[in-house]
């Protein structure tokens, strides 16, 4: 516990930028947690949940408004460790220190760790190390090239944090799954940057995407209540 302690006590403090395209605040590591509460909670297309250690979790994806280019937050997301154990708190258990700066209600999250989902659509030639071929190859063909990357990210932790992500359409007929690692919310966040050199994300393919959404309903079926536009992950 103490070798734990210590480990805490060393993770970097240093600020790093919102991983959300809009979003211009520089945030400190004890404040991810407040920032994301106040600001990146509210929108309607936004997933907010407490999640759990091998408890799954649905966000539902909605590629209609996505801009080139621009990261967006698809999930808001407060981890706790183990379900109705709160030792494994992340930060009772030594996996991140505590939040700070929350008020009133949310005061009840100063030992979960902040994760937030992102997603931004970009093109293939992201993935080229030659930045330079990437611009006039994007110049050229990037209504042709198009594809979404998904990664998760927060502050950093005493050790890796491993998530499944699953995507599928509502038939379950098609599915995509990877295991990832969460992501430093001060490294990089434009997919142009980190794609070539890590793998820590998810990416699809605008057909696959289609694919996703191409749901077909019978004459009967069309008496019924449409769900949600999007893709659940």
């Amino acid at each position: 516990e103490e070798e734990r302690r210590r480990a805490v006590q060393h993770l970097c403090r240093v600020p790093g930028s919102c991983p959300v395209g809009r979003c211009t605040e520089i945030i400190f590591p004890s404040n991810v947690m407040m920032h994301m509460l106040h600001k990146h909670t509210q929108m309607a297309n936004i997933t907010t949940a407490e999640i759990f250690e091998h408890k799954p979790c649905v966000v539902c994806f909605d590629p209609t408004d996505y801009e080139y280019g621009d990261n967006q937050c698809v999930a808001s997301l407060m981890y706790a460790g183990v379900q109705d154990q709160l030792d494994t708190l992340p930060g009772i258990s030594y996996l991140s220190p505590p939040n700070s700066a929350l008020i009133n209600d949310h005061h009840k999250y100063d030992n979960h760790l902040p994760i937030m989902m992102i997603g931004c659509r970009c093109s293939w030639y992201c993935q080229l190390k030659d930045k330079t071929l990437e611009r006039e190859l994007v110049a050229l063909n990037a209504k042709k090239s198009g594809i979404y990357v998904f990664w998760l990210v927060a502050p950093r932790t005493t050790r890796k944090l491993y998530y499944t992500l699953t995507v599928f359409d509502r038939h379950y007929l098609n599915t995509r799954c990877v295991v990832r690692k969460v992501r430093d919310y001060t490294n990089f966040q434009n997919p142009s940057d980190f794609l070539p050199y890590e793998d820590d994300y998810l990416v699809l393919r605008d057909s696959e995407v289609r694919e996703f959404l191409n749901i077909r309903h019978s004459k009967k079926s069309k008496k019924l209540k449409m769900p949600k536009r999007g893709i659940p992950m």
